[in-house]
């Protein structure tokens, strides 16, 4: 995994290198090089090492950049940044190019409060395509149930750690309401759960997101994940376990604050819509690439204090 960054405090710098660091312990296995000729970056949000990708791309490329985005945000949210793929391989789901982002104006308070390395890690994974993947039709790793909309978890590989190795019933809870993430009611404070912890709090890099990175094509390392983490950390394995008093479930993002992370994820979507003959182009020069950096997003909001991912895709409606 290569990495271009256009960020200006080296202590961002040093966050990006260590979740690069930790993703390249647990995501082992080589993806073919590709040509990136052709690949867009007249987008603002495609712009990453002045406007040009590297000629090759050895299995991933990531763009971090810090950029004025709201400011300290409006009575509406605060949103502190965004991640998501651009361009993936057709079949595989795995990314082959993808940009993070996040608003200048906020950095200063993550380092502060010790949020900022749990942040750009569990970006970078969005980046990877963890969560905003699941739900395409080559993988088909969840299953969704409506009234009220409820997520199952089909990939083989996070059921063996779910069910074998965990020794829990069923599936693993997925977010409610549009998925991408683990339950936090259930799993509390891992590091792929939705409500991103403040202050330093530790983020565990657990086996079950280890797999859900395999069901989605990557060869992975499981003895790279948090030995300590099991179904024991949970609240809902076997029904058995008990919130632990001293790590509570932080409050729900409010129906106004998705509404504003839903808008804004919106706008970039649209801005990052390309010409149907930039992208007839792009995969007549390689069937299995694919562009879709105008289908899904994940932006980062911040609300009370706490930190929220919430996922976006093109076809979400939202007033305001």
């Amino acid at each position: 995994m290569d990495i271009s960054l256009e960020v200006k405090d080296p202590v961002v710098v040093d966050a990006f290198k260590l979740a690069r660091e930790k993703i390249m312990q647990v995501i082992t296995g080589d993806l073919d090089p590709l040509d990136s000729a052709g690949y867009s970056t007249a987008a603002t949000y495609n712009k990453c090492g002045n406007g040009t990708y590297p000629s090759k791309i050895d299995d991933s490329f990531i763009c971090g950049v810090e950029a004025d985005i709201d400011g300290e945000g409006t009575s509406l949210g605060n949103v502190l940044g965004m991640a998501g793929p651009k361009y993936v391989r057709r079949e595989s789901r795995t990314t082959i190019t993808a940009q993070m982002m996040f608003d200048t104006v906020d950095i200063p308070n993550m380092i502060s409060n010790g949020s900022l390395e749990g942040v750009i890690r569990h970006e970078m994974l969005h980046a990877m395509g963890f969560g905003i993947e699941w739900s395409d039709p080559n993988l088909d790793l969840v299953t969704v149930s409506n009234s009220p909309t409820s997520f199952t978890f089909n990939g083989k590989n996070v059921r063996q750690v779910w069910q074998a190795d965990w020794n829990c019933d069923g599936e693993p809870p997925v977010q409610e309401v549009t998925g991408g993430h683990w339950q936090e009611s259930c799993f509390v404070n891992e590091l792929m759960t939705p409500n991103i912890s403040p202050s330093g709090e530790a983020n565990p890099f657990s086996k079950l997101t280890v797999a859900a990175l395999k069901d989605q094509g990557y060869e992975v390392n499981y003895d790279a994940a948090n030995p300590d983490y099991d179904g024991s950390y949970t609240t809902c394995c076997s029904g058995l376990n008990i919130l632990p008093a001293s790590k509570p479930t932080k409050p729900h993002l409010s129906d106004a604050g998705k509404a504003y992370a839903t808008y804004y994820g919106l706008r970039i979507l649209k801005s990052n819509e390309l010409p149907i003959e930039e992208i007839q182009s792009i995969t007549s020069n390689n069937e299995d690439v694919e562009y879709v950096g105008d289908k899904f997003i994940t932006i980062l909001m911040e609300e009370g204090g706490n930190i929220y991912d919430v996922h976006v895709t093109n076809t979400d409606r939202v007033l305001i």
